[in-house]
């Protein structure tokens, strides 16, 4: 299965609540940001950057919980790295295609997350964030039984977004000094 497959089949069109639901959240984020913009808190990069973080995961939510049939179960996995077990021991090229999705899921929200704070974050920042975001990911799959819900996943998907942080704080940087020495 490619990449488009993967999206087409968990990305549904969001039904009319869920549309409206987005965007009075969105709307509701964008009031909070204008009032720190008029406190002299956040810049407009910071709200734009909030803005698109919050969009995607969103969209991050809606393909890997919101979107899911209720299988009538609560599936769990609690074995750490059972899925590398599969990949090394059998030699399954699946598992290791959903190991590396898992990883390049959370890798935009890594690369959005220096911008909202203005300021490089470091490595384990960038982790503890995507073990947050997936945790929350895997927690409503596993109440709504919604999916299974694995260590495995969001080791995976904070490492993505650990690299993600990584690099974007590497392009971070280089907007700032160049920015300084335009000055």
């Amino acid at each position: 299965m490619d990449l488009y497959q993967i999206f087409i089949e968990h990305n549904r069109p969001w039904s009319s609540f869920e549309i409206i639901c987005y965007f009075i959240m969105l709307i509701l984020l964008f009031f909070v940001y204008i009032f720190l913009y008029k406190c002299g808190k956040v810049n407009r990069v910071q709200i734009i950057a909030g803005l698109l973080l919050f969009t995607y995961y969103c969209i991050v939510l809606e393909s890997t919980v919101f979107t899911r049939k209720n299988q009538g179960y609560h599936a769990y996995e609690l074995e750490v790295f059972w899925s590398w077990k599969d990949v090394i021991f059998y030699h399954s090229r699946e598992m290791l295609k959903e190991n590396l999705l898992n990883i390049a899921l959370l890798l935009p929200f890594g690369l959005l997350l220096p911008f909202p704070f203005y300021k490089r974050l470091r490595w384990w920042q960038g982790l503890a964030m995507g073990l947050i975001a997936s945790a929350v990911i895997e927690v409503l799959q596993l109440v709504l039984c919604r999916g299974l819900f694995e260590f495995d996943d969001m080791i995976h998907n904070g490492f993505g977004c650990m690299l993600g942080s990584m690099l974007a704080g590497l392009l971070f940087q280089k907007l700032i000094n160049s920015n300084l020495q335009t000055e």
